[in-house]
Formats: C-alpha cells, sequence, structure tokens
C-alpha cells in the first residue's frame, strides 16, 4: 500500500516536471522568435554597446551599430542643442530598443 502511495506521488511528480518544461519550451521560442523578428529593425539591441548616434551631428536618436552613418568627411558645428551633444546623452539599448538617454 505504501508503495502505491509513493508510485502516484512520483508519477504526480514526474507529469509536473514535463508540463513545466513544455511551458518553458514554448515560452523560450516564443521570445526567439520575437527577437529574430526584430533583428531587421534598425533600432534592435541587445546591449548598450550595439547603440550609436543615428546621425552624424546633433543626433537626438540612436540606431543599431549596423545601421551608423559614415561620418567620415562630414564637419559637424560646435553647438549643443541635441541630447547626444556635449556629453549631455548617451545611446543606451531599452527594452531592445536603441534609445537616446540623458547621463
Amino acid at each position: 500500500m505504501k508503495n502505491l502511495v509513493i508510485k502516484k506521488i512520483l508519477i504526480i511528480i514526474f507529469v509536473l516536471f514535463v508540463i513545466i518544461g513544455f511551458v518553458y519550451l514554448i515560452d523560450y521560442f516564443k521570445n526567439k522568435k520575437n527577437i529574430e523578428n526584430n533583428k531587421n529593425n534598425i533600432d534592435f539591441c541587445l546591449d548598450d554597446k550595439e547603440c550609436v548616434p543615428e546621425n552624424c551631428c546633433h543626433s537626438d536618436s540612436c540606431v543599431n551599430v549596423l545601421y551608423k552613418p559614415n561620418c567620415r568627411e562630414i564637419m559637424c558645428t560646435q553647438e549643443c542643442s541635441s541630447i547626444l551633444d556635449c556629453g549631455y546623452g548617451r545611446c543606451a539599448c531599452i527594452n531592445n530598443k536603441c534609445k537616446a538617454v540623458k547621463n
């Protein structure tokens, strides 16, 4: 009788682990699919290091480093009119999107 109760408890525990495993896998693949779909967005990021200013001069928004502008021959004025000018702000990855934020 005692062995039967132990077997039933073990079966219930096993079934619970299987259910938890399925829920975890479904959530994992759902999140992976969302990340894959967003990779084509110019502001998609996973880390702050992936975010850079969108424009060469006086930018007020940020993009993924893969989409950074070519600023080799660009001359900017010395005015501090934007959030990213003169060290007022920086680019950060917030909720998987590159954003300009104040320091």
